[in-house]
C-alpha cells in the first residue's frame, strides 16, 4: 500500500473508473478555484461519488473509494464556467477529511488493482465481451442511435474498466464494480449485471414491438438501469 497523501475532491453523480475519460462542465467557485490550482500545479482531483447530498450547494458526503482524474484539456466556457476534458488514473481511499471549505480535501491512500483469483481470465474477458457487444447493439436499437465505435479487443483491466464506465445500470452498482479490487472478480459480477441486464432489455423491446402491433394497449415504463 502507497503512503497517504493529501489529495482534493470533486463530489459527483457519477463514478470515474480508471483509463476512463470524463468531461466536466465547471461553474462553482468553489470547483473553479480547485481547478485553477490543479491546472497551476500539474496535479490530479479525486473523483468520489455523492452518497448524501447534491453536487451543487452544500459539501456533500462521499463514498470512500474514487479514482483520480487528471485534466487533458480545459476550454473556456464564458461567464467564468469551462469545460474540462479528464482522464481516470488511479483508485484510492478516503483515510480523512481534512477540510470542507471553499472545497473538499482529504487524506487518501491509492489502491493497486491486481489480476485476482481466478485461472481463465482470457475466457472470462471473452465472454464479457460478446455480453457487453450485444448489450451496445440492444441499447443502440432502443435509442435509434449509431452503436458506440468501442474497441473492446483490449486486456483484461482495461476491459472491465470500459464496460463498467458505459454499462448502462445505477450509480451504486457501479460504485461496488469500482471497489473490486481483483480484475477477474470484476470481470465475473459484470457477467452476471450483463446477463441480467441484457434479458431486461430484450423483454422490453418485444414488449415494445407488441406495443407498437396493439397500440390500444395500457402504456408502460422500462425498467432498466439508465446511464
Amino acid at each position: 500500500m502507497s503512503e497517504a497523501a493529501d489529495l482534493p475532491l470533486f463530489p459527483l453523480g457519477m463514478v470515474l473508473f480508471p483509463k476512463q475519460f470524463l468531461p466536466l462542465h465547471v461553474f462553482e467557485e468553489r470547483y473553479k478555484l480547485m481547478i485553477g490550482e490543479c491546472m497551476r500545479d500539474k496535479s490530479a482531483f479525486g473523483v468520489v461519488l455523492i452518497k448524501e447530498g447534491r453536487e451543487v450547494g452544500e459539501p456533500a458526503a462521499p463514498f470512500s473509494i474514487g479514482t483520480t482524474a487528471q485534466i487533458v484539456d480545459m476550454q473556456p466556457l464564458g461567464q467564468g464556467r469551462m469545460g474540462l476534458r479528464t482522464v481516470g488514473e488511479q483508485p484510492f481511499r478516503i483515510l480523512e477529511i481534512t477540510q470542507k471549505q471553499p472545497y473538499m480535501r482529504a487524506l487518501v491512500e491509492f489502491l493497486e488493482h491486481g489480476p485476482g483469483e481466478g485461472s481463465d481470465i482470457d475466457s472470462l474477458a471473452h465472454a464479457v465481451r460478446e455480453q457487453f457487444s450485444m448489450h451496445l447493439d440492444i441499447l443502440a436499437s432502443l435509442s435509434d442511435k449509431d452503436r458506440p465505435d468501442l474497441d473492446l479487443n483490449i486486456d483484461p483491466e482495461s476491459l472491465s474498466y470500459l464496460v463498467a464506465s458505459v454499462m448502462s445500470i445505477e450509480m451504486p452498482e457501479k460504485q461496488q464494480l469500482l471497489e473490486l479490487r481483483g480484475v477477474f472478480e470484476r470481470l465475473r459480477k459484470e457477467a452476471t449485471i450483463l446477463t441480467r441486464e441484457n434479458r431486461a432489455l430484450q423483454t422490453f423491446v418485444y414488449l415494445q414491438g407488441r406495443r407498437h402491433d396493439q397500440p390500444d394497449q395500457a402504456d408502460f415504463t422500462p425498467r432498466f438501469s439508465p446511464n
